[in-house]
Protein backbone atom coordinates (compact mmCIF):
# COMPACT_ATOMS: atom_id res chain seq x y z
CA UNK A 1 0.00 0.00 0.00
CA UNK A 2 1.26 3.36 -1.04
CA UNK A 3 -0.92 5.90 0.62
CA UNK A 4 -1.74 6.60 3.97
CA UNK A 5 -4.67 4.41 5.69
CA UNK A 6 -6.14 5.25 9.46
CA UNK A 7 -6.18 2.05 10.84
CA UNK A 8 -8.60 2.58 13.09
CA UNK A 9 -11.66 3.85 10.88
CA UNK A 10 -10.59 0.56 8.74
CA UNK A 11 -11.22 -1.87 11.51
CA UNK A 12 -14.49 -0.07 12.61
CA UNK A 13 -15.54 -0.21 9.23
CA UNK A 14 -14.93 -4.08 8.65
CA UNK A 15 -16.52 -4.73 12.01
CA UNK A 16 -19.62 -2.70 11.08
CA UNK A 17 -19.49 -4.69 7.88
CA UNK A 18 -19.06 -8.26 9.65
CA UNK A 19 -21.82 -6.99 11.81
CA UNK A 20 -24.00 -6.49 9.82
CA UNK A 21 -26.97 -9.12 9.47
CA UNK A 22 -24.48 -11.28 11.85
CA UNK A 23 -26.64 -11.38 15.27
CA UNK A 24 -25.48 -14.84 16.09
CA UNK A 25 -22.16 -13.38 16.01
CA UNK A 26 -21.15 -11.01 18.68
CA UNK A 27 -17.20 -9.21 17.18
CA UNK A 28 -15.34 -8.21 19.80
CA UNK A 29 -12.61 -6.43 17.62
CA UNK A 30 -10.60 -5.84 14.37
CA UNK A 31 -7.04 -5.92 13.73
CA UNK A 32 -5.59 -5.12 10.45
CA UNK A 33 -2.38 -4.73 8.95
CA UNK A 34 -1.30 -3.90 5.33
CA UNK A 35 1.37 -6.56 3.75
CA UNK A 36 2.33 -7.82 0.12
CA UNK A 37 1.77 -11.17 -0.73
CA UNK A 38 4.44 -13.24 -2.53
CA UNK A 39 3.33 -11.97 -6.28
CA UNK A 40 3.14 -8.36 -5.41
CA UNK A 41 -0.19 -7.75 -4.77
CA UNK A 42 -1.41 -5.71 -1.92
CA UNK A 43 -3.63 -7.38 0.67
CA UNK A 44 -4.77 -6.40 4.23
CA UNK A 45 -4.20 -9.33 7.08
CA UNK A 46 -7.29 -9.09 8.98
CA UNK A 47 -7.84 -10.42 12.18
CA UNK A 48 -11.28 -10.97 13.80
CA UNK A 49 -12.02 -11.63 17.17
CA UNK A 50 -15.30 -12.82 18.11
CA UNK A 51 -16.79 -14.00 21.50
CA UNK A 52 -18.48 -17.96 21.98
CA UNK A 53 -16.00 -20.95 20.39
CA UNK A 54 -15.20 -21.71 17.16
CA UNK A 55 -17.78 -23.71 16.72
CA UNK A 56 -20.69 -21.67 17.39
CA UNK A 57 -20.05 -19.40 14.13
CA UNK A 58 -22.10 -20.49 11.53
CA UNK A 59 -20.69 -21.51 8.33
CA UNK A 60 -22.52 -18.59 6.38
CA UNK A 61 -20.98 -16.25 7.95
CA UNK A 62 -17.48 -17.60 7.17
CA UNK A 63 -18.53 -17.92 3.56
CA UNK A 64 -20.03 -14.66 3.25
CA UNK A 65 -17.40 -12.41 5.05
CA UNK A 66 -15.29 -11.53 2.30
CA UNK A 67 -18.22 -10.99 0.52
CA UNK A 68 -19.72 -8.48 3.07
CA UNK A 69 -15.81 -7.05 3.44
CA UNK A 70 -15.00 -6.25 0.02
CA UNK A 71 -17.74 -3.76 -1.01
CA UNK A 72 -16.69 -1.95 2.61
CA UNK A 73 -13.26 -1.44 1.57
CA UNK A 74 -14.10 -0.18 -1.66
CA UNK A 75 -16.07 1.98 -0.40
CA UNK A 76 -12.97 3.56 0.95
CA UNK A 77 -11.17 3.22 -2.16
CA UNK A 78 -9.33 0.26 -0.91
CA UNK A 79 -8.54 -2.85 -3.79
CA UNK A 80 -6.05 -4.85 -1.82
CA UNK A 81 -7.75 -8.43 -0.81
CA UNK A 82 -8.82 -9.21 2.40
CA UNK A 83 -6.69 -12.26 3.89
CA UNK A 84 -8.84 -12.92 7.00
CA UNK A 85 -8.45 -14.71 10.16
CA UNK A 86 -11.29 -15.40 12.89
CA UNK A 87 -10.03 -15.92 16.56
CA UNK A 88 -12.27 -16.74 19.82
CA UNK A 89 -11.79 -14.14 22.46
CA UNK A 90 -10.52 -17.29 24.68
CA UNK A 91 -7.89 -18.46 22.23
CA UNK A 92 -6.83 -14.75 21.69
CA UNK A 93 -5.82 -14.17 25.46
CA UNK A 94 -3.87 -17.65 25.12
CA UNK A 95 -2.17 -16.33 22.37
CA UNK A 96 -1.13 -13.28 23.84
CA UNK A 97 0.30 -15.17 26.82
CA UNK A 98 2.76 -16.93 24.42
Amino acid sequence: MHRKIDFNKLEKLIQAALSEGFADVEILRVHVVDDVEVEGEDILRVEVVFEGRARDIPSSFLTRAIRKVRPALSSVDISAFPMMSFISAADAKIAART
